[in-house]
């Protein structure tokens, strides 16, 4: 029974310290954006095949 109790607790408290968090960044969100410098770049090497190309039959 204190199990459970203490399970329910600690859920509880996340779920209020996770409410607070959220809405702290809702109200500021400029203190959380990223800058276009810290975001990953991306580099495409090569076309991907499309997957409905392997279904399509040759039809010469």
């Amino acid at each position: 029974m204190k199990l459970i109790v203490i399970f329910v607790v600690l859920l509880g408290g996340f779920l209020i310290i996770g409410t607070i968090a959220a809405v702290h960044i809702d109200r500021h969100p400029e203190e959380h954006e990223n800058e276009p410098e810290e975001l990953p770049r991306v580099v495409i090497s090569q076309q991907v095949p499309s997957v409905f190309d392997t279904f399509k039959g040759d039809k010469d």
